[in-house]
């Protein structure tokens, strides 16, 4: 019991403590998003004894796109993209693996740096943002949804 209370205590440390400010040039992009991933990650490890926990990191890049990744024990880093449409749909499918759905994308990173890498792609190369484009986020933990068979 006590040992439990020590992960829901670290648990609530780590949500509570202050996340770095968001990022307006590469290098500060670069601090932002690892720290993010570590936290994220920390809180994975945390969570352990709350399988029902689901760890997300939803970043802002730019005005008008977020990009949401899943962070878990598993290797893979799923993410979703939105608003995607016309020619931003196009450009991902150059760059990435991804299903496309009405408002938004589906994409599958192989690891951590992979989806990494791909948010300066995403910015610079997919939507044509400025060198200094804004990326702000957040951690969210939130119960998973239970999927019906």
């Amino acid at each position: 019991m006590l040992n439990r209370h020590r992960k829901v205590t670290r648990i609530a440390e780590l949500v509570h403590a202050d996340l770095p400010e968001s990022g307006h040039n590469p290098e500060s992009r670069g601090q932002f998003l690892r720290a993010l991933l570590d936290r994220a990650n920390d809180l994975v490890s945390a969570l352990v004894l709350f399988p029902e926990a689901l760890v997300t990191i939803d970043l802002q890049i730019g005005d008008a796109h977020r990009l949401e990744f899943e962070v878990g024990k598993s290797v893979n880093f799923p993410a979703r993209l939105s608003p995607v449409k016309g020619a931003i749909a196009t450009k991902i499918e150059q760059y990435s693996e991804c299903v496309l759905l009405e408002t938004e994308a589906l994409l599958d990173f192989p690891n951590e740096q992979e989806a990494s890498d791909f948010v300066e792609i995403l910015a610079s190369d997919i939507l044509d943002l400025p060198p200094d484009y804004e990326l702000s986020g957040d951690i969210q933990v939130t119960k998973r949804q239970q999927m019906s068979t």
